[in-house]
C-alpha cells in the first residue's frame, strides 16, 4: 500500500508493478466520480478463478499525487463483484 492524494483526498493505493491491465482500479462510486461524463465505457470479462467478473473502464482527466510527484491518469476501472480490499 502506498499513500497518495486523489481529488484532494488522502487515500491508500495498492501498488502494481505494471503487470495489471488497468491503470487505476477503484470501486464503483469513485469510478463514477472520476470518469469523464461523456466517456465511452469499455466493458470486458475478467477471469478471477473460479469466477468471471465484469470490468468497466472509462477515460479520466484526473491526476494522482504521491508525495511531490503528480501522475496524470488516462483511464479508470472498476470490477463488478470484485472482493472488497481497501482500495480507493
Amino acid at each position: 500500500m502506498i499513500n497518495g492524494n486523489l481529488k484532494g483526498k488522502n487515500e491508500k493505493f495498492l501498488y502494481d508493478s505494471g503487470t495489471s491491465a488497468y491503470e487505476l482500479l477503484t470501486n464503483k462510486g469513485n469510478w463514477e466520480a472520476l470518469k469523464r461524463p461523456q466517456s465511452k465505457v469499455i466493458t470486458e470479462k475478467a477471469q478471477s478463478r473460479p469466477n468471471v467478473l465484469t470490468a468497466y473502464t472509462a477515460d479520466t482527466d484526473e491526476t494522482i499525487r504521491f508525495r511531490d510527484k503528480e501522475i496524470p491518469l488516462n483511464m479508470v476501472t472498476y470490477v463488478e463483484d470484485f472482493p472488497k480490499p481497501n482500495i480507493c
